[in-house]
């Protein structure tokens, strides 16, 4: 079982350790992201600047990949602190274009992720909840199958 409030938990410790006092934005990736980015944004509340913005994202149908989509809100980050705040990163090709999208617009730039799909060689991935193996599809605490069971309180397999 994950103990995902613990993880999540000792991240934003290492978040806060990282970057207070300095202005900070939680890139959040809809829609898997949002429940993790708010249990995020509970271990951060006393942060005195942080921002919470979004990205929409879209890059799978059922268990298979599909065509891939970005809009980011605001257009424009400024030059602050980012972190991408993923709910799993599997292929790595995902991450990669919201990387490159926010890229040129910050200070700098971490990535965030509850779960991670094995060692990623071209992507560095700064706060990894969990890593799961490649082959397992897992539902619940934002992650959906055909926007399904995004609702489960927990991360289980489907």
């Amino acid at each position: 079982m994950y103990d995902i409030e613990k993880s999540v938990r000792e991240k934003a410790s290492e978040i806060w350790d990282m970057y207070y006092p300095d202005e900070l934005i939680l890139l959040c990736c809809l829609k898997g992201a949002f429940r993790v980015t708010e249990l995020l944004v509970k271990y951060l509340k006393d942060y005195p600047s942080l921002n919470i913005e979004f990205a929409k994202i879209s890059s799978y149908i059922g268990k298979r990949r599909g065509d891939f989509y970005v809009e980011l809100f605001p257009h424009n980050l400024g030059e602050k602190n980012v972190i991408i705040v993923e709910d799993v990163i599997d292929s790595g090709e995902t991450i990669k274009e919201v990387y490159q999208l926010v890229y040129n617009q910050t200070e700098s730039i971490k990535i965030f992720t509850l779960l991670q799909k094995g060692k990623k060689e071209d992507i560095t991935i700064d706060f990894s909840c969990f890593e799961i193996l490649d082959n397992i599809f897992v539902v619940g605490f934002g992650l959906d199958y055909n926007e399904n069971l995004r609702n489960l309180n927990g991360i289980y397999n489907f």
